[in-house]
């Protein structure tokens, strides 16, 4: 019975450690995590197992552990805290640019001040997007929708405005719609800090060697995406949003906005900025100071 036990023992030691993956349906995302998905880095002991999901459903499907690991917004850091530990690979920060807040062409809105009291279209509540425009906007009543959906309330005139994220980011100028401002650019402007948009997290309940050996695993991932990235590009373009088409150049202009050393290291600056946008939503009592100081960050 004891060497049966070993057996076991030793068995269940060489059975593979499945991992849950979930990341948003973008073009940085799925080139980050290509070479990962299709096994160009070796997964070594763990399984893995990919989902895709809108960013604010990642959000919310974090708050019930769905995932050992899964792309949230920067913003939603802190209401996963308690469960969820922040990791610096994998970012997708906004230095000088970022979401485009849009309206129709024959709109009367034209500029930021004139936004006081109109309805603006955002993508979820505890989007980056969202909170930055905060503290970015004058006061102004927010319409939550899916990020795919807002075009079409802009559209329609049933909001005054909108925030576009993903691949749309950089499409507006053949979309027909007015580019107001680019939040990136308001952000900077006015806290001279890269804006953070998008972020990964691991469950704090995974062994502290297997979140640190995970990591890694998703560096490399995402360094050899940048180092071959026409390769990387083209699959993850064909994976990505569908109903947004981007041509190559388009492709390679959004992963360079971000897919780049920022996704590899998180600087200082970006954890200002990170920092900064927390502060906002703790003035708005969006989180508690707790949630966020659980973060370390």
């Amino acid at each position: 019975m004891k060497n049966h036990l070993s057996f076991q023992g030793f068995r269940c030691s060489l059975r593979a450690m499945k991992i849950k993956i979930a990341y948003s349906p973008d073009t940085d995302d799925a080139f980050m995590l290509e070479p990962l998905r299709t096994q160009k880095i070796n997964w070594g002991k763990y399984e893995f197992e990919f989902h895709r999901g809108d960013i604010q459903n990642l959000n919310q499907q974090a708050l019930n552990e769905k995932y050992d690991i899964t792309a949230v917004s920067v913003g939603a850091l802190p209401l996963i805290s308690n469960h969820y530990g922040f990791m610096e690979v994998g970012c997708s920060i906004g230095r000088n640019f970022g979401p485009k807040l849009v309206t129709k062409v024959d709109s009367e809105v034209y500029y930021v001040s004139e936004l006081k009291g109109k309805r603006i279209a955002t993508p979820g509540p505890h989007t980056s997007a969202y909170i930055a425009s905060l503290g970015l906007f004058p006061e102004y009543v927010p319409i939550h929708a899916s990020f795919d959906k807002i075009e079409t309330l802009v559209r329609s005139g049933f909001v005054d405005a909108g925030i576009l994220i993903h691949e749309l980011q950089v499409a507006v100028d053949g979309s027909n719609l007015w580019q107001v401002a680019d939040l990136g650019m308001l952000w900077h402007d006015k806290y001279q800090m890269p804006l953070p948009l998008g972020a990964n997290a691991i469950k704090l309940s995974l062994p502290e060697e297997d979140r640190h050996q995970l990591e890694y695993l998703l560096y490399q991932s995402v360094a050899y995406a940048q180092q071959n990235w026409e390769e990387v590009l083209k699959v993850a373009m064909e994976s990505s949003v569908k109903g947004f088409d981007m041509s190559q150049t388009q492709g390679k202009q959004y992963i360079d906005m971000y897919a780049n050393s920022d996704s590899l290291k998180v600087e200082n600056d970006t954890k200002n900025g990170i920092r900064e946008l927390f502060n906002i939503a703790k003035n708005y009592k969006i989180y508690e100071p707790e949630e966020i100081n659980r973060l370390n960050l």
